[in-house]
């Protein structure tokens, strides 16, 4: 009886097989790459390339995949979220209503009588007025 030789088989690669990734990562992997190629190695990732990044999560991508595809870490893409939460909030904060009272209007001419009442609301803004009031009923 012949022998038959046996190969062994093929030595499995251990680890994770590559997942297909959705078509919105491999667009960010298509953008990323074309901005590591025109730029040396350490540049800062522009906002608009980690506003698609965040957008992408937003929209149900799978972080891990974003991390793989466009060779960012995890703990970057948490700290531009940490980032886009602290400005939408500096920015809530910075806005001011400020009171300015000057004189009133004079109450005894039938136009300036509504304003008089406080119906009438203006905003300057340099050599600009916008002046909001109520309308007459028809």
């Amino acid at each position: 009886m012949e022998q038959q030789s046996r190969k062994p088989p093929p030595p499995r690669r251990r680890g994770r097989r590559p997942r297909a990734v959705s078509p919105m990562v491999a667009g960010l992997r298509r953008r990323f790459e074309q901005f590591r190629a025109q730029h040396p190695r350490g540049t800062r990732v522009p906002p608009e390339l980690r506003a698609a990044v965040l957008s992408a999560l937003a929209r149900g991508a799978v972080p891990a995949d974003i991390a793989r595809a466009c060779g960012v870490s995890w703990s970057q893409i948490r700290a531009w979220e940490g980032r886009r939460r602290e400005s939408s909030t500096a920015a809530a904060e910075d806005l001011r209503v400020f009171s300015v009272v000057d004189t009133p209007p004079d109450a005894r001419d039938a136009s300036n009588a509504a304003a008089a009442a406080g119906d009438h609301l203006e905003l300057r803004l340099g050599q600009w007025s916008v002046s909001i009031k109520l309308a007459e009923r028809d």
